[in-house]
């Protein structure tokens, strides 16, 4: 029988715009049931080797970051550094871009908010 996972790959701390702390929400979703959870910060990478849950644990954190050029985002997932966002033109350049720039430093892209103002 297939195993599935829960977990979200899109999730804000204090280290961006999100009103709490990378341990205080990973905890919260590692209580909840969550098998994962990528901490994707606006243009910042939050290490989740600093996270303590403060028990043992094998709940999953993802390294990401969530690069914000303007209206349009892309996420980065398994980032070793910051990938500094990149602005374009249009909309396709912009999602391009970024994700060859998360591709470049040897990531895996997604975008987010596809219907958003911009819609893709």
């Amino acid at each position: 029988m297939r195993r599935w996972y829960k977990g979200n790959l899109h999730t804000h701390t204090t280290n961006s715009d999100g009103d709490s702390s990378p341990p205080t929400v990973a905890a919260w979703y590692a209580d909840n049931g969550y098998d994962f959870l990528a901490l994707s910060d606006h243009d910042r990478l939050t290490d989740p080797t600093t996270v303590d849950l403060g028990r043992p644990s094998s709940f999953l954190l993802i390294r990401a970051e969530e690069l914000s050029p303007g209206d349009v985002h892309v996420n980065g997932f398994g980032l070793a550094a910051t990938v500094d966002p990149l602005a374009a033109a249009s909309v396709a350049e912009v999602i391009q871009r970024n994700a060859d720039a998360v591709r470049a430093a040897g990531g895996v892209a997604s975008i987010n908010h596809p219907n958003y103002r911009w819609a893709v």
